[in-house]
């Protein structure tokens, strides 16, 4: 019912448009690929929404089932903490009575009553702790009002599941006008969908994140918000006295509060909901629900891109919300809001995050993470030292200490023409570290803090003591570089910006100024940047290459004072282009019965020798799947060991020789099962500081799995029928001595098991790889309901079944699945978002199997078998299905001879085995009983029918006057129960009483 009643208001809401309106003269023969650009993409929107929509159908119709359990789970909390208060009112009863027949002294009396109070109040607290833990989830979330949330959008995603291929039919027979209105129609659902997933339903705290730097470890996690005034007013980025005007300045007002961010970093369910954009609210709360807005605001909202090890952390849903204080922020009153006395000692209250970005369906919510966030201020104290890292084309990130300026010192010699030439290259520093007379931005220098010194006068508190031998970093023209604040600068930096060291050029200073700022050209210089961005740089004009050019970052405190007083420079030496190539690898991890870690390709064309030395064993750590999570375990590696020879199999050790590229994984089972792993591997030669890259080799190892057995495997030739296996199962009783006919089984006692050896029926299954499961075949009591039934394999030549009889039953087909397990070579994600390593299973075969007991009457039939009166030479041939009235013994039969001796047995499964005469009864049922019923009146008319001692005994009815006036036909009814407790007819043989 509320699966129409939500396709009706999906179909209310966005209707489709008339199958009338695509009569066109459009030539519907075409082929899907050859419709235009515009059909093209819309069906692409519309698979990419459809296969959206299948997957979190699964999704949630799974969390559906979750929830439906736990809200069930909550139902039996309740009953039990009502049981709990019952105990209250019982022990609170009992207290009354214990009291009132304690002893007559008040000191018993007394005794009694606090013994009595005591129980009560345990029993109180129990009642209270159980009643707490009902009607909610992990997240505070009512287990009631989760269930329908799902249940809302199961039902819209499966009426979104049936409309979505009728627009795509639509797409495909659509002319370009009639594109327009599918379009529209396509954007609604494109909205709808998202909307489904727009409401929270769970937000999870995952620590802290300051500057770049996140905090992962402690619970509590800690904010720390830091406060304090902007000094003076000035412009950062606009007058700097070195470096000109920058594309955005930015204003610092003196008296106003500064604005630095501490963030958390939160998971929200679903995944894919959004916490950014106008309708999203977002608080810190304490435990009574009061907020903390007064103290602290939102400073802003962005995706956590990074990945963390904690467990869960590979889906998405993972954002930074970054806080600041909030406008005339009292620190002591915050402190008092944040901390209570407990035992007379301050103590952190602590908080949690809500978030609240309610979609159009439902009612205003706010959902709160568990309360494991403190709150602690701390007053501003400005940095002195500018620290950031340029990360050049080599991927390699260089500290500033560790990067080529121009000081102009005593350590000073001649560097290829880029020596100080006496200009006064002196890189300057703040006198004090303390900064007690902070220079606003505004300001380039102050005498009373910066030391302008003395180039011979040497000391590496007061300047910035980095020379020639430090080495440039490396780039390449084209391709872009990057400079970013360290962390410790980035948490109390506001902004920073990037220009060229014009007024440190030292080389031929006309000619290198004319071509640092005349003719190359750069993207990225002179924009004020956010403290906690990257900054991209490139070097555009190829007539840079092979040149040395200098970059002079300023960074600002954010109470508006220059960090370094004129700057820390770094100088770049921009290469010739390396060659760069792709490669791709498969490695096959298994191959001819063992696990397979490695493989080799050949290099591209392009690739070039180097000068430096070939490095023979380099070993890759973890490599980034696309969707960002990490795919492999601890310790897992690829490795290239090896550039190989021209037949790709020695190892080289000069550049020129090197034709292949050998890829290895350390162990197969901790890479993520058919993932595709990318990383760079980048070849150096050594140019003096620089180590330049030659090669680029952005190589794809993509693990690959197998898809069949690499073992023979069938059913014998006759077992299957039509998809079907009959398994006949023997009885689980063992007799003492082997029986003729019959084995080693005692059919004539109940049997908790029927047995099989499925490896007499199967050829190829030689070792214990393989596993059978046969679905409903096994019944768990926990979940009272039939599960599958999994055959662990096992080798030597045994795979035992033990069924049990309820499933024996000659007729119910269980879907059958034998598996081949590959050992140890997978790994993939269990529920908890874990990487979990193990076997990689394939399935081999798949039938149906029917457990069958063969004693059962469709299988095992039965007949007359005639009697010889006659002699060998002249036989004559009779039934001894008959009895004259009133006598005990069938006719023909004689002395000592039994009527079982002429019943004939065939079995449908085992001829040699059930067919003998008589042998039915020597010990195939468990019991055996018969009637002889007259056809007409379908009653016992004229005998009792009695087994026992291997045979049928008659007993007459009334007495010898009730003889028949005629032979009356008649049926010999027998039923048996057979070993596994079914008790059913086995035969009905026609018999006839004659009249005496």
């Amino acid at each position: 019912m509320k699966k129409k009643i939500f396709s009706a208001l999906l179909m209310g809401v966005f209707t489709l448009a008339s199958m009338s309106m695509f009569v066109s003269c459009k030539d519907y023969d075409d082929d899907i690929n050859n419709l235009d650009a515009g059909q093209q993409e819309l069906l692409s929107r519309l698979e990419a929404l459809e296969g959206d929509v299948n997957t979190n159908y699964t999704d949630l119709s799974g969390q559906l089932a979750t929830a439906v359990e736990n809200a069930n789970k909550a139902l039996q909390g309740s009953n039990d903490a009502l049981a709990a208060l019952e105990e209250v009112r019982t022990t609170a009863s009992a207290a009354g009575t214990a009291a009132a027949n304690a002893q007559t002294t008040a000191e018993g009396a007394q005794e009694a009553a606090e013994d009595a109070q005591k129980t009560a109040d345990e029993a109180l607290q129990k009642a209270e702790d159980a009643l707490k833990a009902i009607g909610v989830d992990e997240s505070g979330v009512s287990l009631v009002e989760k269930v329908a949330d799902l249940e809302n959008r199961v039902a819209s995603l499966e009426a979104l599941k049936e409309t979505i291929p009728t627009l795509i039919e639509q797409a495909q027979k659509a002319t370009n006008e009639q594109l327009k209105a599918l379009n529209e129609q396509v954007a609604k659902y494109e909205a709808f969908f998202d909307n489904l997933f727009a409401m929270l339903t769970g937000v999870e705290l995952y620590g802290t994140y300051n500057g770049t730097a996140a905090d992962l470890n402690a619970m509590p996690a800690n904010l720390n918000l830091l406060w304090g005034k902007v000094v003076d007013d000035s412009k950062f980025g606009d007058n700097e006295a070195s470096t000109g005007a920058t594309e955005n300045p930015v204003t610092f007002a003196k008296g106003t509060d500064i604005k630095a961010n501490d963030g958390v970093i939160v998971r929200v369910n679903p995944v894919n909901a959004q916490i950014t954009g106008d309708n999203v609210a977002i608080k810190v709360i304490n435990s009574k629900g009061e907020d903390m807005s007064k103290y602290i605001e939102v400073a802003g909202v962005e995706p956590y891109d990074e990945l963390i090890t904690r467990a869960g952390s590979v889906n998405s849903g993972l954002y930074k919300i970054k806080f600041q204080i909030a406008d005339g922020f009292d620190d002591d009153a915050f402190k008092a809001a944040t901390t209570a006395k407990v035992s007379g000692i301050d103590k952190q209250i602590l908080f949690a995050v809500a978030i609240n970005n309610t979609d159009t369906v439902q009612a205003d919510r706010y959902v709160a993470s568990t309360f494991d966030l403190t709150l602690t201020s701390e007053k501003y104290q400005n940095l002195s030292v500018l620290d950031y890292i340029v990360t050049g084309t080599n991927n390699d990130p260089m500290a500033v200490a560790d990067i080529h300026n121009r000081w102009n010192g005593t350590d000073a010699t001649d560097d290829a023409g880029f020596a100080p030439n006496g200009s006064g290259a002196d890189e300057l520093v703040w006198a004090k570290s303390t900064r007690q007379n902070p220079t606003p931005a505004s300001v380039a220098t102050d005498d009373n803090t910066v030391v302008t010194g003395d180039a011979n006068a040497y000391d590496p508190s007061f300047k910035d003591a980095r020379c020639f031998v430090n080495k440039y970093v490396p780039v390449s023209f084209g391709v872009p570089f990057t400079v970013e604040l360290t962390d410790a600068v980035a948490a109390k930096a506001a902004y920073y910006y990037v220009v060229l060291d014009k007024d440190f050029i030292t080389d031929s200073d006309d000619s290198e100024q004319a071509a640092w700022f005349g003719d190359y050209s750069y993207v990225g210089l002179n924009k004020v940047t956010p403290a906690d961005e990257k900054l991209s740089i490139t070097v555009t004009a190829k007539n840079a290459k092979s040149d040395k050019i200098g970059f002079r970052v300023f960074a600002v405190n954010l109470d508006g004072t220059l960090i370094d007083p004129d700057g820390r420079a770094f100088y770049v030496s921009v290469g010739a282009d390396a060659s760069v190539e792709s490669v791709e690898a498969n490695i096959v991890v298994w191959k001819n019965n063992a696990k397979n870690n490695s493989t080799i390709v050949a290099l591209p064309a392009n690739f070039k020798a180097v000068a430096s030395a070939l490095d023979t064993d380099v070993t890759f750590g973890k490599a980034e799947l696309e969707e960002g999570s990490d795919p492999v375990m601890d310790d897992a590696e690829i490795t290239y060991a090896l550039y190989k020879d021209e037949d790709g199999k020695e190892p080289v050790t000069n550049w020129a020789d090197a034709k292949y590229i050998g890829f290895k994984f350390n162990d197969a089972n901790k890479f993520y099962d058919g993932g595709s792993f990318s990383f760079v591997i980048e070849d150096k030669s050594d140019e003096g500081n620089v180590d330049r890259i030659v090669n680029v080799l952005n190589v794809t190892v993509n693990k690959v799995m197998p898809t069949a057995a690499d073992k023979k495997f069938d059913f014998k030739a006759g077992q299957l029928v039509n998809g079907v296996y009959t398994c006949y199962l023997d009885p689980d009783q063992l007799r003492s001595t082997e029986v003729a006919y019959h084995g080693y089984y005692d059919w004539t006692k109940t049997s908790t098991n029927g047995l099989k050896d499925l490896w007499n029926f199967v050829t190829g299954m030689d070792d214990e790889n393989f596993t059978w499961t046969f679905a409903g075949a096994e019944w768990d009591s926990a979940k009272k309901q039939d599960v599958d039934y999994v055959v662990p394999s096992k080798a030597n030549g045994v795979l035992d079944i033990a069924i049990a009889p309820k499933y024996i039953d000659n007729k119910t087909q269980h879907a059958t699945k034998i598996v081949y397990n590959f050992q140890d070579i997978s790994c993939t994600y269990d529920q908890t978002g874990a990487l979990v390593s193990g076997d990689y299973p394939v399935t081999v075969k798949e039938c149906q199997t029917v457990f069958a007991c063969p004693l059962d009457p469709s299988v095992l039939t039965y007949s007359w078998n005639q009697k010889n009166i006659g002699t060998a030479t002249k036989p004559n041939m009779v039934n001894v299905n008959a009895i004259k009235y009133s006598e005990t013994t069938p006719q023909y039969l004689a002395a000592g001879e039994k009527l079982t001796q002429y019943i004939k047995a065939v079995s449908a499964v085992d001829n040699a085995r059930f067919t003998a005469d008589g042998v039915w009864l020597d010990g195939l049922y468990c019991s055996v009983s018969a009637t002889l019923t007259s056809d007409g009146t379908g009653n016992e008319d004229y005998y009792k029918v009695s087994y026992s001692d291997g045979d049928f005994h008659f007993t007459q009815v009334e007495s010898s006057l009730t003889n028949p006036t005629t032979d009356v036909a008649s049926t010999l009814t027998i039923k048996a129960t057979d070993t596994f407790g079914h008790t059913k007819t086995i035969a009905e043989l026609d018999f006839t009483v004659l009249r005496r």
